[in-house]
């Protein structure tokens, strides 16, 4: 009896503190020893190894069913109690609120921004070197800006003049008078507008823009001048080396804002425009000779036994042999060789010196 009642004492101290813990720290379960066979299923008594008789059948040692429990093995029968669980259970330890906020942010960072800043500005320098591929044209196909001055005579005969234009740039045709006056635009046509797109962007102004609309094209253009019955006719290609960004074309007549000149002023023959429209853009040969000028504004050259004056002056005397004029009233002169012309400024005549 002595036997009994230490062991429900001992079993009811045992409860006790197993309820203390559990309520410290929660387990996923639930314990329930009310009955022989809630104390049987569980997961405490299902962790010991063999129990004894006398938990399996709930009676005492005398054989009375007076009492209503169960008897843990104890050293007195002879029998150490074997608590060896078949299972460990392990508790994780309570995290740091700080750490789990932390752990938390860092989680919803690789969410929004998966990328690293590394990754990021390679992905900046790709992107920025195939935009740069795009408009780069390839290696051997950048087109040569051009500027350029030419004369175009009304006369039939002759090969239209050729305007050079490259896809992603517009070309500049101007038009003027044998005196370098503007000469008006009064219509035009081209030949594929599906290939070229041609406008006059200001009405009764004495140009027109160019701008090619596919990387390769080939058409003509039709420009008719204000009070000239002849029409001036132009090829435009696309896709070449070299791209004309602005031509001044000298057309062989007088416009209707034609400048009055001292003395009359014959055609340019065929022969020597070119020569002389090379020293009118200001690029002379390579061979030319420069010379000094004194006494005003005005740029000279010794070529093949000549005498070539480019100014906006207007020149009195000695005779020239041939002239040709261009826009904003620049005009070039041949002369056999001479030291001295006398020029027109403001109505003053002064002299040049050369040298």
């Amino acid at each position: 009896m002595n036997h009994i009642y230490v062991s429900t004492k001992f079993l009811l101290i045992y409860r006790a503190a197993l309820i203390s813990i559990m309520l410290a720290f929660p387990f996923p379960f639930t314990l329930h020893a009310q009955s022989q066979n809630d104390m049987q299923n569980s997961p405490l008594w299902q962790g010991m190894e063999n129990p004894p008789p006398g938990a399996q059948t709930g009676q005492s040692q005398n054989g009375q069913d007076g009492v209503s429990g169960y008897r843990l093995p104890s050293i007195h029968d002879g029998q150490q109690p074997n608590l060896v669980p078949r299972e460990i259970i392990t508790i994780p330890r309570p995290q740091d609120p700080g750490q789990v906020q932390q752990d938390m942010f860092n989680q919803n960072m690789d969410n929004l921004l998966p990328l690293t800043p590394e990754m990021i500005m390679e992905l900046r320098r790709q992107f920025d070197a195939r935009q740069r591929a795009t408009v780069t044209p390839p290696p051997g196909h950048r087109p040569t800006p051009s500027l350029s001055s030419r004369s175009i005579s009304l006369e039939p005969g002759g090969a239209p003049p050729p305007v050079r234009v490259s896809a992603g740039n517009v070309t500049v045709l101007t038009f003027f008078d044998m005196t370098g006056a503007a000469w008006p635009i009064e219509a035009l046509v081209v030949g594929d507008p599906q290939s070229f797109s041609v406008e006059a962007p200001i009405a009764g102004g004495n140009f027109l823009t160019v701008t090619p609309l596919h990387p390769y094209a080939m058409s003509n253009i039709v420009v008719s001048l204000q009070g000239e019955p002849m029409p001036l006719l132009f090829s435009v290609n696309a896709g070449w080396e070299a791209v004309d960004y602005r031509i001044d074309f000298r057309v062989g007549g007088l416009g209707p804002n034609a400048f009055p000149s001292l003395i009359p002023q014959d055609p340019v023959p065929e022969n020597g425009s070119h020569q002389l429209m090379r020293f009118l853009d200001g690029v002379p040969p390579n061979d030319a000779i420069p010379v000094d000028v004194y006494g005003g504004n005005a740029r000279a050259w010794y070529y093949r036994d000549r005498l070539y004056l480019r100014t906006a002056l207007t020149i009195i005397s000695p005779a020239w042999q041939a002239s040709v004029r261009g826009a904003g009233g620049m005009a070039v002169y041949e002369f056999a060789d001479t030291p001295v012309v006398l020029a027109s400024q403001d109505g003053q005549v002064i002299s040049l010196s050369l040298h």
